[in-house]
């Protein structure tokens, strides 16, 4: 019985494993036609970008309208201070303004003016019109603030600093110019 099962099943078996390292012999016709082949591969991509150049050329993509804009040298306005800075100058006693410079810088014209006539020291200014220094605009006013972050400002102000501490502060328009006239 043994027999009669095999001899129904079909066996299969694995076909010999192929030849790798089989060397083709090239004919020198096969190398010719090989380097002709690379030589009009290469001059039809260089055709093909030069077309492509020559395309872009006439599309104006490559027109002699752009400058490159000219470098000026960087100044520092040391007028200007930030918000945090105001108890931290080295100078022993300075005024600080604070304004909003871009929306009111029209309207008080005539206080600038009188700061730069009637203050002879160092005056320096915090645009209240900037983002960080937002968070110091309040409603109410704090004039005996002793750090930065105490500070509240409500309108155009100025303060005195003498030797690191607030020793004035005035705030609102007619108060600064009589302060300013005296």
């Amino acid at each position: 019985m043994r027999k009669l099962a095999k001899n129904k099943m079909k066996l299969k078996y694995k076909p010999q494993k192929r030849e790798r390292n089989k060397t083709v012999e090239k004919t020198k016709k096969d190398e010719f036609i090989e380097v002709i082949k690379n030589i009009c591969g290469i001059l039809i991509f260089l055709g093909v970008a030069y077309l492509c150049v020559y395309g872009m050329t006439k599309l104006g993509l490559f027109e002699k309208g752009y400058t490159a804009p000219e470098k000026e040298e960087a100044t520092i306005d040391t007028d200007y201070i930030a918000i945090g800075s105001v108890f931290n100058r080295k100078d022993k006693e300075y005024y600080v303004v604070f304004d909003n410079y871009k929306d009111s810088y029209v309207k008080n014209a005539y206080i600038d003016t009188l700061i730069s006539e009637k203050i002879k020291t160092k005056v320096y200014k915090v645009d209240m019109g900037q983002n960080e220094n937002k968070k110091f605009i309040s409603e109410e006013e704090n004039p005996k603030a002793k750090t930065a972050s105490e500070l509240k400002i409500k309108g155009i102000t100025i303060i005195k600093i003498k030797n690191g501490k607030l020793d004035k502060y005035i705030s609102g328009n007619d108060a600064i110019e009589e302060y300013l006239n005296k």
